[in-house]
C-alpha cells in the first residue's frame, strides 16, 4: 500500500553548504551529487535533501553578472498546483512589470518528490543556495533563508494530500445508516467544535461546507494511508451536529489508544490506565480538525447526547457514506434516551 509519507533514511554522504563553502569552489569529491545535477544533468534549479534530511533549494547561474541581474530582491516562494504536481515558484524579482520566478515541480504521485514536498513545508526555515557554474566548476556564491506561515503550511499540506488522494484506490460506497449496530451508535468519541458562522462569513455558505469536509477527508486519507497497520485497519464513524453558530464534528470511538506513546501493531491494546502519554499530533483528526483556526474546543462526548447524525463510516478498508432516513432518526432518539446519554430527546427539533 502506498503511504502518504514514504519512509526514508537520510544519506550521510550528502553534506550541506555552509559558511565554510561560501565563496569557494566546491570539491567534486565531496559534493558529487551537486556536480551530477549541475554538470551532468544541466539542471538550472532543483530541490535536494541533505544528510540532515533537510530540503535545500538551489539556483544555478552561468556567471556572477547573471546572478546579479536575476536576484535583486529577497527570494520568496509561492505554491501552486497543476495536475498531479505541486509547484514551488522561487521568485527572485518581485517587480510586477518584470517578475522572475523559478518553478520547481514536485510530482506528488512519486514518493521521493512527495517526501521532499512534505519536508519542505515542515521545516522551520528553508535555505536557498545560489551557485555559479563555469569552467566545469561550481562556486557557492550566496545563500538565504525563507519561511512559511502556519496558514501557508496548512494550505500546502492540504494540497499535497488532495493531490495524493486523486487515485483509483479510494473506494467510497453508500449504505443505510440503519445498518450500523446499536453498539457502534452508542460509542463515545471526540467532538471538534467549530465556529461555523465565522467560516461562513469568511468563505460563503457553500465554500464553508467544502472547507470543513476537506479537513475531514484529509484525516480520512491519512488514516487509510497510515504507516501502522493498526491505524489503517481501525473502524470509526464520523458524525455532525449544528448547535447555534457552531458545527460539531465527532469521531467515534475514542482513538486515544491508537496514538498512545509506544502504541504498536501488536494485538494487545493498552489499558486506559496504562496510557501515560498520547501523541495527539499524530492523530490525523487532531491534526486536520483541531488545528483549524475556527476550532474552539475538543471534548469527549457521545454524539447521541447532542443530537448528532452519522454521515460516514470507515470499516474494512472502505469509506462508506451513510444514508439517513426518518426511521434512523427515530432510532437515534430512542438510543439517546434509553442509554441515558440525554435526559430528553435531543433529536426532537432535528
Amino acid at each position: 500500500m502506498t503511504e502518504l509519507r514514504p519512509e526514508r533514511v537520510p544519506d550521510p554522504t550528502l553534506p550541506s553548504l555552509s559558511q565554510m563553502t561560501l565563496g569557494e569552489v566546491l570539491d567534486p569529491r565531496v559534493f558529487t551529487d551537486l556536480y551530477r545535477l549541475v554538470r551532468d544533468e544541466g539542471l538550472p534549479y532543483f530541490a535536494r535533501l541533505d544528510s540532515r534530511d533537510e530540503v535545500e533549494l538551489y539556483l544555478v547561474f552561468e556567471s556572477i553578472d547573471a546572478f546579479t541581474a536575476a536576484a535583486r530582491d529577497a527570494a520568496t516562494i509561492e505554491f501552486k498546483t497543476y495536475r498531479q504536481k505541486l509547484l514551488a515558484i522561487i521568485w527572485t524579482m518581485d517587480d510586477p512589470h518584470n517578475p522572475l520566478g523559478f518553478p520547481l515541480a514536485f510530482e506528488i504521485d512519486k514518493s521521493e518528490d512527495r517526501y521532499k514536498a512534505l519536508r519542505l513545508i515542515e521545516q522551520p526555515t528553508v535555505t536557498i543556495h545560489y551557485l555559479v557554474y563555469a569552467d566545469e566548476q561550481i562556486t557557492h556564491l550566496f545563500s538565504e533563508t525563507t519561511s512559511f506561515s502556519a496558514e501557508e503550511k496548512a494550505r500546502v499540506e492540504a494540497d499535497i494530500v488532495r493531490l495524493f488522494a486523486a487515485d483509483p484506490e479510494v473506494r467510497v460506497e453508500s449504505v443505510p445508516a440503519a445498518s450500523l449496530s446499536d453498539e457502534v451508535l452508542q460509542e463515545r468519541g471526540h467532538a471538534y467544535v467549530l465556529s461555523y458562522q465565522v467560516i461562513v462569513q469568511d468563505k460563503g455558505a457553500e465554500a464553508a461546507q467544502d472547507y470543513v469536509m476537506n479537513a475531514v477527508n484529509q484525516a480520512n486519507l491519512v488514516m487509510r494511508r497510515h504507516a501502522r497497520r493498526a491505524v489503517r485497519e481501525a473502524d470509526y464513524t464520523i458524525w455532525v451536529a449544528e448547535q447555534g453558530d457552531q458545527l460539531i464534528v465527532y469521531v467515534t470511538p475514542l482513538l486515544t489508544a491508537l496514538f498512545a506513546e509506544g502504541a504498536s501493531d501488536s494485538s494487545e491494546t493498552p489499558e486506559p490506565q496504562a496510557i501515560t502519554g498520547v501523541n495527539e499530533a499524530s492523530n490525523p483528526f487532531v491534526h486536520f480538525l483541531a488545528a483549524l483556526p475556527e476550532c474552539v474546543a475538543v471534548k469527549e462526548i457521545s454524539p447521541l447526547e447532542q443530537g448528532a447524525y452519522p454521515i460516514m463510516r470507515y470499516a474494512d478498508g472502505t469509506l462508506y457514506h451513510l444514508e439517513l432516513d426518518e426511521q434512523t432518526t427515530k432510532r437515534l432518539a430512542s438510543l439517546a434516551v434509553r442509554s441515558g446519554h440525554a435526559p430528553r430527546n435531543p433529536y426532537a427539533n432535528g
